[in-house]
């Protein structure tokens, strides 16, 4: 860490030195020691000036252009040794220095430059020694750190206490994972972060470019308050593989953000891809354990294959438990089907990193496997009735906040007692999602009609009843229209307005429609029978394939 300008002047060689310009700058670090008119060509950013005022012009116009040069070139501040050529500091000097907030230090005539120099590059070095000792320390607390960590927070409780600052750690896609720190969030927080390592909080910030420079990044950065204020933040990228898993952040807390802590960031940044690495590898071993699990439980292999029920035991499932399968969805629409392509895998991927996550926090066992772009839970009967479906519907709703932009659907069948029952409730699911719409939640025990339409042994009668309504309508002139017409009267209760509504149809487009379709049915709509052979005509057609024409 390299000393500011406002360290040095706590130097016993500098006591009788004092700020006269740029006050509001002397947290400017100095990384080195010169004399005028020496350095005047060449600059490079971060010099402390020491100068008599000798060969400075005596015009005000010129004194004005070289504060502005050595301000361009980045020098840290003037100290200005009064008395020999200038009796004081030329007012165009400290004004202009003042304008561009350059510090300018008044010393008095007698200050020996050469002990200043020596003094000064000696603290420099010092505290440059420090930097990398210290450093070294945080780089071997966290190896360690990393070897023993059972979580995130872990590294960021290290990574706090070795600093005195506020780490935080979020993921690629800006949640809160962990954090440490006397401004740290609550984990409850993770839905909405604060602020200040936020990508709403970052979005505000002065440069637009500011979220592609961090994504960017291939180490630790400064970065502003998103109100126009100086650093106040460092972020770090963690990399696995070239891409950015997360982010790693630190906030300033008592103390400034010195040089220290950008290694820092770095450091705890590694340690944190290293940790998420192990983790990755522990959680593909568990998920490939748990998946061939859930796949023989579905597919009613749990007693045929030796040591199943110890498995069962150690992954936390309970062989003489009750339990009911649910299902999530990957895709549009209700059908089950292959994985299109790799972009369909890591949807798949995200879908079940968001049930395990939604599981976990509703301190339900994860128990889950894959079937093409299905994936397979497990749910322990924990409740009753209402109860029950409360924490399925909680389970969803945090799914899909997690997941909002990957369309899914979800279906449970019903309680089944013991392993063998797993298999019958994952049929029953596999049949709601069949015979529901492909969205939001559905049960089994809702689809009691579907139920009793799939029980029917003699396809012949249900293949009769679409062939005397849709069967008719669809070999009709614009068929399809027609049947578009019934399923819309039938969503709405035969209200022929809210039908038309929901078509976007004119309402006497909509009468010519309802008397060409009671024409070829032979019959009014408004008889109950008819509607309730279309009723089960519409069902069939839906979740029965050989009741199609």
């Amino acid at each position: 860490m390299l000393p500011t300008v406002q360290d040095v002047l706590r130097l016993d060689i500098l006591g009788r030195v004092r700020p006269m310009a740029g006050r509001g700058s002397l947290r400017r670090e100095i990384r080195w020691v010169h004399i005028w008119p020496e350095v005047l060509p060449w600059p490079h950013g971060g010099e402390l000036l020491l100068t008599t005022g000798h060969s400075w012009p005596g015009r005000p116009r010129e004194q004005r252009r070289i504060v502005r040069e050595l301000a361009q070139a980045q020098v840290a501040a003037i100290l200005f040794a009064t008395g020999r050529f200038f009796p004081k500091i030329p007012k165009a000097v400290l004004d202009t220095a003042e304008q561009i907030k350059l510090p300018i230090l008044g010393g008095p005539p007698d200050i020996a430059f050469a002990e200043v120099t020596e003094v000064v590059n000696r603290e420099i070095i010092r505290r440059q020694y420090e930097t990398i000792e210290r450093s070294e320390q945080i780089h071997t607390s966290l190896t360690a750190v990393a070897l023993e960590a059972r979580e995130l927070a872990d590294i960021c409780r290290a990574l706090s206490r070795l600093i005195g600052k506020t780490v935080a750690i979020v993921d690629a896609d800006w949640r809160l994972l962990a954090s440490a720190g006397d401004s740290a969030p609550d984990a409850a927080e993770a839905g909405g972060a604060p602020e200040w390592f936020s990508v709403e909080g970052l979005r505000r910030g002065a440069r637009q470019d500011l979220l592609g420079q961090i994504s960017g990044a291939q180490g630790a950065m400064r970065v502003g308050d998103h109100r126009g204020g100086g650093p106040d933040r460092i972020v770090c990228p963690i990399r696995l593989g070239g891409e950015a898993a997360g982010y790693l952040w630190i906030r300033e807390g008592n103390g400034a953000l010195p040089a220290l802590d950008l290694r820092a960031a770095e450091h705890g940044a590694v340690v944190a891809a290293l940790h998420i690495l192990r983790q990755q590898a522990v959680t593909t071993v568990e998920e490939r354990v748990q998946n061939s699990f859930v796949q023989a439980l579905i597919q009613g292999e749990f007693d045929k294959i030796t040591g199943m029920e110890e498995r069962a035991r150690l992954l936390g499932f309970n062989p003489s438990g009750t339990h009911m399968v649910g299902l999530a969805l990957l895709g549009e629409g209700s059908r089950k089907r292959a994985l299109a392509g790799p972009e369909e895998f890591h949807l798949r991927e995200r879908l079940d990193r968001a049930l395990r996550v939604s599981l976990t926090e509703a301190r339900i066992p994860v128990l889950l496997g894959y079937l093409m772009n299905q994936v397979v839970f497990l749910l322990p009967m924990q409740r009753e009735g209402a109860a029950q479906r409360a924490v399925v519907t909680a389970l969803w709703e945090r799914v899909r906040r997690l997941e909002p932009g990957i369309p899914c659907a979800m279906a449970l069948g019903s309680a089944r007692p013991r392993a063998a029952g797993a298999a019958a409730s994952y049929a029953e699911a596999d049949s709601v999602l069949t015979a529901s719409e492909g969205t939001g939640v559905s049960w089994h025990e809702d689809l009691l009609l579907v139920r009793l339409l799939r029980s029917v042994g003699d396809g012949q009668v249900l293949d009769d009843v679409v062939e005397r309504t849709f069967g008719r309508l669809r070999r009709a002139r614009q068929g399809e229209v027609l049947c578009e017409t019934v399923r819309a009267l039938i969503r709405h209760g035969f209200n022929q307005r809210a039908a038309a509504r929901a078509m976007r149809s004119h309402w006497n487009t909509m009468r010519h429609r309802i008397v060409r379709i009671e024409d070829l049915l032979e019959q009014p709509l408004s008889n109950p029978q008819t509607r309730l052979q279309l009723e089960l005509a519409v069902e069939i057609d839906r979740v029965l394939p050989r009741g199609k024409p």
